[in-house]
């Protein structure tokens, strides 16, 4: 690692949140804003909200299980195949409801609200889980504070995002702009960890490391 780099370290570690922040920000806006189309061309709107919701938390609870396969056993803990999961999710959203928006072809059969339910709130949410877990190892290899520190910024981010398209969505934002900077915020936070990676790796775990010297003290006794 380069001098700067090193000198870099104890700033990076301190901004560990913003990365687990920008994708409870961006999850946020496209869970609210998926609902908000899917429940307005409900017909029922109770029983459509308990799918919804339903939906998304199952997807989301399945993501971090995925995602969090591994961790702590050798598996990276950099989330780049989830990140371009994640941008892929928000982008095929954001398409969705531009089209939606714009024509009437997907309009509220039940065609329509599957494909929305599944682009808008399965997919992104899948994904979001599956980041949000390799974040958690990335944060937790840093010791507890800095675990701690990404929990605390991915509810906080969660929360700015549900409130700001509570706020906005409909006027004067639409549906695709909302998923649209849903996607760049995932995009920041993606490059953010890039950054992050380079200046403060993950540190070995003790366990691993004195697992390693008791294999190499094996092969050396025989």
């Amino acid at each position: 690692m380069a001098n700067s780099e090193l000198h870099d370290a104890p700033h990076a570690r301190r901004i560990l949140w913003v990365p687990p922040f920008l994708v409870g920000a961006a999850l946020a806006i496209s869970a609210t804003t998926g609902a908000a189309l899917l429940l307005y061309s409900s017909p029922g709107l109770g029983s459509a909200a308990a799918v919804v919701a339903s939906v998304f938390v199952l997807s989301l609870v399945a993501g971090m299980v995925a995602g969090g396969i591994g961790v702590g056993w050798g598996v990276p803990a950099t989330p780049a195949r989830w990140w371009t999961g994640l941008l892929a999710a928000l982008l095929s959203a954001a398409v969705f409801a531009g089209v939606w928006e714009a024509t009437s072809t997907l309009g509220p059969g039940f065609l329509g609200r599957g494909l929305g339910l599944a682009l808008t709130l399965a997919l992104p949410a899948y994904c979001a889980g599956g980041v949000w877990s390799r974040l958690g190892g990335f944060a937790n290899s840093h010791g507890p504070r800095a675990a701690g520190s990404a929990l605390i910024g991915a509810a906080l981010g969660v929360a700015v995002g549900a409130v700001a398209v509570l706020t906005l969505l409909g006027r004067p934002v639409r549906a695709v702009t909302a998923l649209l900077a849903a996607t760049v915020l995932a995009s920041a936070g993606a490059r953010c960890q890039g950054w992050l990676v380079d200046r403060a790796p993950p540190e070995p775990r003790a366990s691993s490391s004195a697992e390693a010297s008791n294999a190499t003290s094996f092969s050396e006794d025989r």
